[in-house]
């Protein structure tokens, strides 16, 4: 949460320095890289962390099925292969851009659809 809190207020940073609209709050501004860098590659290892330990503690407690453990491995390490689009420019064109539409957008989409698949899986009674 307060990685979105902070992004977000970078991002207003620029709307409130120029209120007029000419700037693109997103890439355009003083603090526009460190807004980049939340949204990017921070959030992709937050979220890699959150899904590692979250196959730990399936795989330890067994309250969860195996292909949350499987899933959550497989998302984490796709997560973790989106680190490095910071060195790939800030052009949201393109797919492996800190901002582009693949290392944000696509993975972040996918993420929001695995949460809620978990969240369903907590709410169906396991059978033993």
């Amino acid at each position: 949460m307060a990685v979105t809190l902070v992004s977000a207020s970078l991002e207003v940073g620029t709307s409130l320095w120029v209120p007029d609209g000419s700037m693109d709050p997103t890439v355009d501004g003083p603090l526009a890289a460190g807004m980049v860098l939340l949204h990017g590659p921070i959030a992709r290892a937050l979220v890699a962390t959150f899904l590692i330990a979250l196959a730990i503690s399936a795989a330890r407690t067994g309250l969860l099925p195996r292909w949350v453990l499987v899933g959550s491995v497989v998302l984490a390490l796709v997560n973790l292969a989106l680190l490095p689009s910071i060195f790939f420019g800030m052009n949201a064109a393109e797919f492996y851009a800190a901002n582009g539409w693949g290392a944000v957008a696509s993975i972040g989409a996918i993420n929001v659809i695995w949460l809620a698949i978990l969240g369903g899986s907590l709410l169906v009674p396991r059978r033993r």
